[in-house]
């Protein structure tokens, strides 16, 4: 902590020193007194001659320089795509070819659509358990980008962010009224046993989530303005771009008499899975704004067509994996629509190092969520095998991390 508190007290010294220095006022150089007009230089070039003059020479030196502006000469520098060299150690960044930058990330999701599963026997009208009861918390991951600086205004990234496979769970247990589910069973058996033997009047009920995320990206970007040294600059964005979101359901049931775990005989459980896997491109951009040529703020939208190719597979199974009631798979390919905001702030602590922070929401629609795939009446194949792709998914969180440019 005291390194990191060292450079960053030594980085506002340098910009407030070097700021100071730079808008101190007018600069003379001492002038050379009582210099004759001609001198013992006459006689190498001769008299008369357009020898050179050292009181010219000390006059002109002595001439007041005009104070340099960080606020109007260097911002229209910027602007103009000239070097950032007058930027100070803060804004130097046209000198950097390749860079790379770290990130950690803390985000969760929206919450699904509620599907009941269980209710209390002896009273039909009641719901004890359903999808939402195993919602997904706030997951950790990573981010790491690598970019290469075509020019003083192009640029290519890429970059790879993921968050840790989560899985949360529900369970509700009454062994003196027991449960029994509300989905349909119809005549599915299992292992030569009616289904229904297994999830009504069962001792236990459990529902568990598992969410899986990654995200790759190769974007093209270009600013108009070489560097920021002070105001707003923007940045166009252009690129392609993978998303992928797998999730599954597993609805289990102990039979009446049995708990989860003691037999795995007397428990059933019902599967869903789906894959969404998400290839596009996409448009957007970024505007920061320099309060100082070390500390901005900025917002980078972006948003892309895709064409989402969904994997599905659901099945019924006894716990120890000898029978099941139905094994469907299934694809298809839809239209999905993904955008991502960040808002951020971003701190550069010399020529090679900056550190940002802030939130980040990511939203898609036409997704296929696991909720939406559970039929009405399991019993029927063909039911069971549709996938629907109307679902939406937000996420969002924070995210902070490093960048050094090399």
């Amino acid at each position: 902590m005291r390194i990191t508190h060292s450079f960053v007290v030594a980085a506002a010294m340098t910009c407030a020193a070097a700021t100071c220095l730079a808008q101190g006022g007018a600069m003379r150089s001492p002038s050379l007194l009582g210099l004759p007009e001609s001198g013992p230089l006459d006689y190498l070039w001769g008299a008369g001659s357009n020898s050179p003059n050292l009181a010219t020479i000390a006059s002109a030196d002595a001439a007041p320089q005009q104070p340099v502006s960080l606020s109007s000469e260097m911002f229209e520098k910027s602007l103009a795509g000239e070097s950032c060299d007058d930027c100070l150690s803060c804004g130097t960044c046209c000198d950097s070819t390749f860079y790379a930058r770290a990130a950690g990330l803390i985000m969760g999701r929206d919450e699904p659509n509620e599907v009941w599963l269980s209710f209390i026997s002896t009273d039909p009208t009641s719901a004890v358990l359903g999808t939402r009861d195993a919602r997904s918390d706030f997951e950790g991951g990573a981010e790491i980008t690598f970019g290469w600086r075509v020019g003083c205004n192009e640029r290519i990234e890429a970059t790879y962010w993921t968050l840790d496979a989560a899985e949360s769970s529900g369970l509700v247990t009454d062994s003196v009224r027991e449960v029994s589910t509300s989905l349909n069973l119809g005549s599915l058996t299992l292992g030569g046993q009616p289904l229904v033997g297994f999830f009504d009047n069962a001792w236990q009920h459990r529902i568990t989530r598992r969410n899986e995320f990654h995200n790759v990206e190769l974007n093209w970007l270009y600013s108009p303005s070489c560097c920021g040294c002070g105001g707003l600059r923007m940045t166009g964005l252009a690129g392609v771009r993978f998303f992928r979101f797998d999730e599954g359901l597993l609805f289990g049931a102990a039979s009446q008499g049995f708990l989860f775990n003691m037999d795995p005989t007397q428990e059933a459980y019902y599967d869903v899975d789906v894959e969404n896997n998400l290839v596009g491109v996409q448009v957007g951009g970024s505007a920061e704004y320099f309060f100082t040529p070390c500390v901005s703020v900025y917002a980078a939208p972006k948003v892309g067509v895709y064409n989402n190719h969904i994997r599905h597979h659901a099945q019924i199974y006894r716990g120890d994996n000898a029978f099941s009631a139905i094994d469907i798979r299934s694809s298809r390919n839809d239209v999905a629509i993904l955008a991502q905001l960040d808002l951020g702030l971003n701190y550069q602590i010399n020529n090679c190092w900056s550190v940002y922070g802030g939130y980040r929401v990511v939203a898609a629609s036409g997704m296929a969520l696991s909720d939406d795939q559970i039929p009405q009446f399991l019993e029927d194949v063909n039911s069971a095998r549709t996938i629907d792709a109307a679902g939406s998914l937000i996420l969002h969180g924070g995210f902070a991390g490093a960048e050094y440019r090399f």
